[in-house]
């Protein structure tokens, strides 16, 4: 199983499965339009304290490589702050 730990307050910590962050994920793409997820992956860092995000995506063609990415980072970090408190250390999308 893999889990990141989240600490909470002083003596609080939880732990959040890959499984919910891929939903946080694909919930946070769903909401670009103009984009359709092909494949994406959760990596974990050794310590359980944080993680990495790699996607592969499709676009529309209305829509710029920046622009696409650019909303596409700012959905998964505004989802993640929502749910972790902390942003992941690199998101990785690649178009195909």
């Amino acid at each position: 199983m893999k889990f990141v730990t989240v600490n909470y307050h002083l003596n609080q910590t939880y732990s959040i499965e890959d499984k919910a962050i891929l939903q946080m994920v694909s919930a946070a793409v769903k909401d670009v339009k103009g984009i359709k997820i092909i494949k994406s992956e959760v990596l974990i860092t050794k310590d359980h304290l944080s993680y990495e995000i790699k996607l592969e995506v499709e676009k529309s063609k209305t829509k710029s490589y920046e622009q696409a990415s650019a909303e596409i980072t700012k959905n998964i970090e505004e989802s993640s702050m929502n749910l972790m408190e902390f942003i992941p250390e690199n998101i990785q999308i690649n178009f195909n």
